[in-house]
């Protein structure tokens, strides 16, 4: 235990000096190149702050609910918005773990038995919360764009469509006469043929659309309001 103090009391009083190391070896990444500090930091002192709890009192049981309620998700979700890759996010904090080992052995600390379990286990446990939430936001971003590419094509698509069976209905009654050509008929047919097709495939790709969104738990309801 009194390694574990050690370490949890050197961290607390080390802390800017190892953020500062941490953060030069962070900007080697490339989405972290052009950060500020206040940005690059993000979660950065809470989490050490995290760690030195969970050394300082060796219970197994609190560090995942400690961390839950932590940094790791939320910095997972802001890496994503500053267009880090999943490789970046894992990479911070593996860094992080290789200041904090240096930090001990330059103050002769044995990073070792209790207090190397307890390090990698905070630190494995925020990787895992980090990326969780990262692909997750990562997710949500797909399924919007995809929502949106969907509306588009579908509500874009059904416009034009109309058009087409309007003129191919007009058509089709300017030719009743017998005047046309042998293969005018079939050649409206067709187009009339293809044309609810088309049109069938964009209903088909509004309701996918809506479907969408019921599984991901947003209720529709429709309603009337005065543009």
């Amino acid at each position: 235990m009194n390694g574990l103090n050690e370490l949890a009391a050197l961290i607390r009083q080390e802390r800017d000096a190892l953020l500062s190391s941490w953060r030069q070896q962070v900007r080697q990444l490339p989405s972290a190149r052009n950060l500020d500090t206040p940005t690059l930091n993000d979660d950065g002192p809470q989490l050490l702050d995290e760690l030195a709890d969970a050394l300082k009192s060796r219970s197994d049981r609190t560090i995942p609910e400690a961390l839950a309620k932590g940094s790791p998700p939320v910095h997972g979700v802001v890496r994503f918005r500053e267009g880090y890759d999943i490789e970046e996010v894992v990479a911070e904090y593996n860094i992080l773990r290789r200041c904090v080992h240096d930090l001990a052995k330059n103050h002769r600390l044995s990073l070792e038995g209790d207090s190397f379990d307890v390090t990698n286990d905070v630190l494995d446990r925020a990787i895992g919360l980090a990326v969780q939430t990262y692909a997750t936001e990562r997710l949500l971003e797909l399924q919007k764009r995809r929502e949106e590419y969907l509306a588009f094509v579908a509500h874009d698509l059904r416009t034009p469509l109309n058009a087409i069976a309007v003129v191919a209905s007009g058509l089709e009654e300017t030719f009743q006469d017998g005047n046309a050509r042998e293969d005018t008929e079939w050649m409206l047919k067709s187009l009339r043929r293809n044309t609810y097709q088309l049109h069938r495939l964009a209903e088909k790709i509004i309701l996918e659309n809506t479907n969408v969104c019921t599984e991901n738990r947003i209720k529709l309801e429709r309603r009337e309001f005065d543009l």
